[in-house]
């Protein structure tokens, strides 16, 4: 996406990129969502052209595991004094165990 589309103080769209074609698209809608995950502060900045914002999102990064289903329908999560924690919780009929996040700066 190159920028927002702004109609009477509200985004109505975005100009993207097509990139088989090298071109920028205009892309209207009556209703825009902003799927940034992780990154949707850095979108809402983008939208509020260059003006700080209030939200910030705390980037992490981890390693997870997945394994066969261990468990049915509960969350364990075990916390140390020090911080550092592991969960194991039930996904989409298998079990994922972790975490080794830590905070993500890049």
């Amino acid at each position: 996406m190159n920028r927002f589309i702004e109609t009477d103080n509200k985004i109505t769209g975005v100009i993207a990129k097509d990139l088989l074609n090298n071109i920028d698209v205009e892309v209207n809608a009556p209703l825009v969502v902003n799927f940034g995950g992780t990154w949707a502060d850095m979108i809402l900045e983008m939208a509020a052209k260059g003006k700080d914002i209030d939200h910030k999102v705390k980037r992490s990064e981890g390693i997870h595991i997945i394994t066969k289903k261990m468990n049915n329908d509960h969350i364990i999560s075990l916390i140390k004094e020090s911080g550092k924690h592991l969960m194991v919780m039930p996904w989409r009929n298998h079990t994922i165990i972790g975490t080794t996040d830590k905070e993500f700066h890049g």
